[in-house]
């Protein structure tokens, strides 16, 4: 589930980045802004999922592979769909996919590691840590090479992103249908000790 999720993401705004700024001139300044409301969203979602997954569990992390998968398939409509994207009309589809990821993140961690002993939960947070970043390298890896192999095929590079995008699409599709093999636990709130 993290590998895939994780490939749909980093492969996801590595290909949006140079497709904004090589394939429709978007100044490095115009790229990051396009971003920011994947952040905004992100961030606030992340919030919110730390409250829910008590309730929803892996349900949760479902839902945000899906969120992320229908961002990043709204955006293929922005940036493939023959006219020239703006910051403004990909603020949805960035907001979308970013909600999705907040809501992946902290609810995935917390069912796994409610899921183990203990004395394991170190391990846990290790290999959950490594499939994290084995997937961004390989969603940069097999969307990367598709992008680029469509973009010297003669592609512009709106009609790569594409191709490229629905590789990501189809991985937080797998990431979504991977969530439902998530053990059935809902991880308790703690309350930090203070020590005393």
């Amino acid at each position: 589930m993290q590998l895939s999720f994780q490939a749909s993401v980093i492969g996801f705004l590595f290909v949006l980045s140079i497709t904004v700024q090589s394939g429709f001139g978007f100044s490095a300044w115009r790229a990051g802004l396009v971003v920011l409301p994947f952040s905004i969203a992100a961030a606030f979602t992340s919030g919110a999922a730390a409250a829910l997954v008590a309730k929803a569990g892996k349900a949760l992390v479902g839902i945000g592979a899906l969120l992320q998968a229908i961002g990043t398939g709204w955006s293929i409509e922005v940036v493939a769909g023959g006219s020239h994207p703006t910051v403004a009309g990909l603020i949805g589809p960035m907001a979308v996919a970013g909600a999705g990821l907040g809501l992946v993140v902290v609810p995935l961690t917390d069912v796994v590691l409610a899921a183990v002993p203990t004395d394991d939960a170190g391990s846990a947070s290790g290999t959950l840590s490594t499939f994290q970043q084995v997937g961004g390298a390989l969603g940069i890896a097999v969307v990367g090479t598709v992008f680029f192999d469509s973009a010297t095929s003669g592609d512009d590079l709106g009609d790569a992103f594409g191709m490229a995008a629905w590789i990501v699409v189809a991985l937080g599709l797998l990431a979504a249908l991977a969530a439902l093999l998530l053990p059935h636990v809902r991880p308790t709130a703690t309350v930090p000790s203070t020590g005393d």
